[in-house]
């Protein structure tokens, strides 16, 4: 009876526009060849550095999540975003995608963001008596993969060292360069930056070395080098008589002096002339 009932045209024809008329649910699905992958432009630059990161991850994605600095910190969700890195340093990328689940790219070491190329240096003494050695220390930034310093201005590198030293042996005022850099470069120069003198060389003159008591004699300084002060002893019993550079002094009692003249300045020399000075007593004439 039931067979029968099936095979009538008019229930199966009723059967059929129900089924039409019931809607057919369908289920949104994930996509499972979704793979997050994207480039960057440039990838190493002097900070400030703008580099524009580009998506280019396959599948049905609806969100972009850019961490630019490793720091595990959302910076962009835009789809193609660019970042500004201000300090130098090595970063590391990451970009996560969605539609249903998440999968993320990481680029480990993938910035490299330098310090502009800027050449600066210090020296240590910039003053003294020859030979005077000066310790010289790079204070350069940026991206250094050579030093040429030039110490003495004449276009000719006399060290690539990093950190060098120098003795200047004869007495001037030296201006210094220091030439750095990797691919690009950059020159500092310190114009008459260091200033040698010679040691200071005592000497001193007399007139009139001789003569009656009292005797006034004018003495002149002679030294050479780089001096500050002087010290006179004119009788040589071990006091300073004057610290005038040319001064003059009045012997009022017969004798032989011997006469020492100290100049410097960081160091020091002395001249001694003994029996320089003759100073003579006249006796009066005997009555007739």
């Amino acid at each position: 009876m039931i067979m029968n009932w099936l095979k009538n045209p008019l229930v199966i024809g009723a059967i059929i526009a129900a089924a039409i008329a019931i809607p057919i649910a369908v289920s949104s699905t994930h996509d499972d060849t979704m793979e997050p992958a994207f480039s960057a432009s440039p990838r190493q630059g002097d900070a400030p550095l703008t580099v524009g990161f580009t998506d280019e991850s396959m599948g049905n994605i609806s969100y972009w999540e850019w961490d630019f600095d490793g720091n595990g910190i959302v910076d962009s969700t835009e789809q193609n975003p660019s970042h500004k890195y201000m300090e130098a340093g090595v970063y590391t990328v990451s970009l996560t995608v969605s539609d249903v689940t998440w999968v993320t790219e990481t680029k480990v070491d993938y910035i490299t963001v330098l310090i502009p190329l800027q050449a600066e240096f210090s020296a240590s003494p910039g003053q003294g008596d020859a030979p005077l050695t000066v310790d010289f220390t790079d204070e350069s930034t940026g991206n250094i993969s050579y030093w040429e310093w030039d110490f003495d201005d004449d276009g000719v590198v006399d060290s690539t060292e990093q950190n060098p030293s120098h003795t200047y042996m004869e007495a001037g005022v030296y201006t210094v360069s220091l030439v750095v850099g990797d691919g690009g470069s950059s020159t500092e120069t310190k114009l008459e930056y260091i200033t040698v003198w010679m040691p200071p060389q005592a000497e001193f003159s007399a007139s009139p070395t001789e003569g009656d008591a009292p005797l006034t004699v004018d003495f002149s300084d002679e030294s050479t080098g780089n001096i500050s002060y002087w010290e006179w002893d004119f009788d040589d019993d071990g006091v300073v008589d004057s610290t005038e550079q040319n001064p003059s002094h009045t012997y009022v009692e017969a004798g032989v002096y011997t006469v020492s003249l100290v100049v410097g300045d960081g160091t020091s020399d002395i001249e001694t002339k003994t029996y320089y000075i003759h100073v003579i007593v006249v006796e009066p004439p005997m009555p007739e």
